[in-house]
């Protein structure tokens, strides 16, 4: 074999040109084999290690269409993408991946598949290494219809609220955002609704309500249903026996909130604590809109409470009723023994007052009905019994003084009595007096009146005052000397024997604490004729003539005082007296004439007092 060096440059050259040319056949089948390989199946054997041959050659993405537009979310678009080489030939198989620069606008698969999500604009990329091409997409909506979100049950109650729900829609249903819809209701005295949706009851009935965007309208039924507004008790306050039913059956009235009787509401009643059973816990209304039951009280005594509710209403009733004590087995008792205070004043002392069993056991919650007799007052500072099974008052008493009564009925005052405390009012200081009797009696003067005078101190309001010192004197006659003091009926009796002189007399009485005297009077009446004489006799006369002054002759008492209405007589030896008889008046006088005789001489007259031994005699000179 020649040696390198020995071959001709001919040669050498001949062979360089015909191993290029080898080369590029193969390359040339290279190209041809990477171009057929997808035909072959050669990719999925790359893939599946994670290589593609035709990637590798790709030169251009190209999209179709450039550019699209949907109308409705959820409406679909498909785009081709075209891969070429750098020849302009398309080569399959290439590893195209797809993207959307804004997912919330439209989505794209594997496949190239697109789905709208929410309106805008966005592109779609295809990309295969770093060659790329980007289709733009506009998502809008157009408005095809309107949807209400309200379902075949959907009530308004009356006098409440509810917003209703409707949107502008494109063909597949999808809200369109700021498209704006509009609300109106068939009725609006029976449903107002504003232009927003906001439905208010009116009164219970059915009304057509319209939701309206552009040209495009919805309908739906509307029920306006009565509500629960309130419930009332039907009929007064029961009270009974603890432990027994009440004698009426409890009712109550549901009222819409429209102020009419609700049919067929759902009432609840239940008992409070242990304050006992109802016959039916849970009852329908009827068509006035009244449910009833029967409440059987609890066995304890005091007030005791029923719970009423009503489906739908947010108000509960409480519904009281008084468990009355039995009367065989309930007592009352106080522990004051002796009350006293000045009337019309507030007793120091609270009264209390204390309800046990039969057994001593405390019952509380007991009413208390306190009642002030005489005038006063109370104040309850109890209306029922605490847990000690006391209650408490303050008692004022009357104006008027002596005993007066608080009467406390604990419980039903039909069953159970009252209990009474008594009190002593007490009178005020001493402001007055009076005479209550024996003022202005007529008597024998030097004798005692035959009434005793009869003082009574008072005070201010009148009440008499017990222990009152009084001070008793008079100018005419006298009184016994003792200590007067008024006694428990605030009096005082005097009594009193008049002066010697007839005709008005007085005595006086006077109280301590008050500034004037009291005065008591009676008339002196003069005792029996005593005496008679001759006032101012003349000591002469003419003889044949009468007197120069008339004759005038006084009858008095044995102490002195005129005594009227008594008949003296005149009569003389000579002489006419005319008239010869006459009646004392109320000076104790009898006046008479006397015509002397015509004999000359000592002569006499005399007078003397009928049924009675007294006379004297009146001498004169007669000239």
């Amino acid at each position: 074999m020649p040696r390198r060096q020995d071959i001709p440059r001919t040669s050498m050259f001949t062979s360089l040109i015909k191993w290029m040319a080898l080369g590029l056949t193969s390359s040339a089948a290279m190209v041809s084999f990477l171009s057929d390989s997808d035909a072959i199946g050669l990719f999925g054997w790359f893939a599946s290690e994670g290589l593609s041959l035709s990637d590798y050659v790709v030169r251009d993405v190209r999209l179709a269409p450039a550019a699209d537009t949907t109308y409705a979310i959820g409406d679909s678009v498909h785009l081709a993408a075209t891969v070429t080489d750098k020849r302009g030939s398309a080569i399959f198989g290439a590893t195209v991946v797809w993207s959307s620069l804004d997912p919330t606008v439209a989505s794209v698969d594997s496949s190239g598949h697109i789905v709208t999500r929410g309106p805008g604009r966005v592109g779609i990329v295809a990309q295969v290494r770093e060659y790329a091409d980007t289709a733009w997409l506009t998502s809008s909506q157009r408005l095809a219809g309107i949807k209400i979100d309200i379902d075949s049950s959907f009530a308004v109650p009356e006098q409440e609220q509810r917003t209703l729900f409707a949107m502008a829609v494109d063909a597949r249903r999808h809200e369109i955002l700021g498209e704006p819809v509009t609300w109106t209701s068939s009725d609006q005295s029976v449903l107002h609704i504003d232009s927003l949706g906001t439905a208010t009851g009116k009164v219970p009935g059915r009304v057509t309500v319209t939701a309206s965007a552009r040209a495009f309208q919805a309908s739906a039924e509307i029920r306006v249903v009565p509500a629960a507004g309130g419930i009332a008790l039907v009929g007064q306050t029961q009270r009974g026996p603890a432990g027994m039913a009440l004698r009426e059956p409890i009712a109550v009235r549901v009222w819409t909130r429209g102020g009419t009787p609700l049919e067929n509401a759902l009432v609840r009643f239940y008992p409070l604590y242990e304050h006992g059973t109802v016959e039916e816990t849970e009852v329908r209304s009827d068509e006035q809109g009244v449910a009833t039951t029967r409440w059987v009280l609890g066995p304890d005594p005091g007030h005791q409470s029923l719970r009423v509710s009503v489906e739908g209403a947010d108000t509960t009733l409480l519904i009281g009723a008084e468990a009355d004590p039995h009367p065989e087995n309930f007592s009352v008792t106080h522990g004051h023994d002796s009350l006293s205070g000045r009337f019309g004043t507030r007793l120091a002392e609270v009264i209390v007052i204390e309800a046990t069993d039969s057994l001593g056991r405390i019952r509380p919650d007991i009413p208390v009905v306190w009642t002030a007799r005489n005038g006063g007052s109370v104040e309850p500072l109890d209306v029922r019994t605490d847990s000690l099974g006391q209650a408490r008052a303050r008692w004022i008493l009357g104006a008027k003084a002596g005993r007066q009564y608080l009467e406390a009925v604990v419980g039903n005052p039909r069953t159970i009595p009252p209990l009474v405390i008594s009190a002593m009012a007490e009178p005020g200081q001493v402001s007055r007096a009076e005479i209550v009797s024996g003022n202005k009696q007529r008597g024998m003067v030097g004798k005692s009146l035959s009434k005793a005078v009869v003082a009574r101190a008072l005070d201010e309001h009148g009440n008499a005052v017990p222990g009152a010192t009084l001070t008793v004197t008079t100018e005419d006659g006298s009184v016994p000397e003792r200590d007067y003091v008024t006694d428990a009926a605030g009096k005082v009796a005097v009594a009193w024997t008049l002066g010697r002189g007839a005709g008005n007399q007085q005595l006086s009485i006077r109280i301590e604490g008050v500034k004037a005297p009291l005065t008591a009077s009676a008339t002196a009446m003069p005792r029996g004729a005593a005496n008679i004489e001759f006032v101012n006799p003349p000591a002469s006369g003419t003889a044949g003539q009468p007197l120069a002054r008339r004759v005038v002759a006084r009858v008095t008492d044995a102490y002195g005082n005129p005594v009227s209405d008594r008949q003296v007589f005149f009569s003389g030896p000579a002489g006419i007296v005319n008239p010869q008889r006459a009646m004392s008046d109320g000076e104790g006088l009898v006046t008479t004439t006397w015509t002397l005789g015509s004999r000359r001489g000592p002569s006499w007259l005399q007078a003397s007092v009928e049924g009675t031994k007294l006379k004297t005699i009146m001498r004169i000179e007669v000239k």
